[in-house]
């Protein structure tokens, strides 16, 4: 079954254009993404959703956010899984019900999940959450820090930066000291 027709009826109405199975809605600061990710074997499907801060893209990656934003791109994201419970979760395209099942999570779900990133408190708090720092995983790390400096929180943003930079690999040392230098840590 063909998922990217009922999502367009949910999605498109609220401002979002598609391209593939890629959804965006674009306001002033921020970019809204979903990714329909289909399994290889072509029968069960999930959503990939996030959001992407322009400010905090341009300052992590030195260049301005592409025209299409996927989910991979996104200042914070997540599954849809994730935010249904965190557990990871795939339907079943045969079945009608769940299609409608995922339908209906992106409504009362996906979109207020959104909705709330779209302020950088609401993306810290969702990092915190998430317990990103906990994980050791550089991308997020690094939003987090951009994101508490953008907030007026330099000292911890400097701190979360020379913390992840003695614990990670060289490539993303790089990336944080170029990052570290734009704030004057």
């Amino acid at each position: 079954m063909d998922l990217v027709r009922p999502l367009d009826v949910v999605l498109l109405p609220l401002g979002f254009v598609r391209k593939k199975r890629v959804w965006n809605r674009s306001w002033p600061n921020v970019i809204d993404a979903i990714d329909l990710q289909v399994s290889k074997g072509g029968d069960t499907a999930t959503l990939n959703v996030g959001v992407l801060d322009r400010d905090v893209y341009r300052l992590c990656w030195d260049e301005e956010p592409p025209t299409l934003v996927d989910v991979a791109s996104c200042t914070a994201a997540t599954r849809v899984g994730e935010l249904l419970g965190d557990v990871d979760t795939w339907w079943n395209l045969s079945d009608e019900s769940a299609v409608n099942e995922l339908v209906r999570a992106t409504e009362a779900t996906v979109v207020p999940f959104l909705d709330r990133l779209h302020s950088r408190k609401g993306m810290i708090d969702h990092f915190v959450a998430a317990r990103v720092v906990e994980r050791h995983y550089p991308p997020p790390i690094i939003s987090l820090a951009i994101l508490k400096h953008l907030s007026g929180e330099e000292t911890e943003a400097c701190t979360l930066l020379s913390s992840l930079g003695s614990s990670t690999t060289s490539a993303w040392r790089q990336a944080i000291e170029r990052v570290a230098r734009h704030f004057g840590c």
